[in-house]
């Protein structure tokens, strides 16, 4: 291998490290923000089940005024 083809091949490895290492970034900064609007909407439902609970709502009348299944009322007590 020459100089030249040993050059290049330094930039080729140099370019894909810096590629990889800004991809790896932008998808952690996408993904904590997803994770962090996922959670906070996850914890205003519980919210709001939680005060329909204290108020006396059946879980027929709590799924019905928050539009969701019984199971999906259940996972969001258990934060799942």
């Amino acid at each position: 291998m020459g100089t030249r083809e040993y050059l290049l091949d330094k930039a080729k490895k140099e370019g894909l490290d810096k590629g990889i290492q800004a991809g790896m970034a932008t998808g952690l900064e996408k993904g904590m923000a997803t994770g962090l609007e996922k959670g906070m909407a996850s914890g205003i439902l519980k919210g709001k089940i939680e005060i329909l609970q204290e108020l006396g709502f059946s879980v027929a009348d709590i799924c019905s005024k928050l539009s969701l299944t019984k199971a999906e009322l259940e996972n969001a007590l258990k934060g799942v």
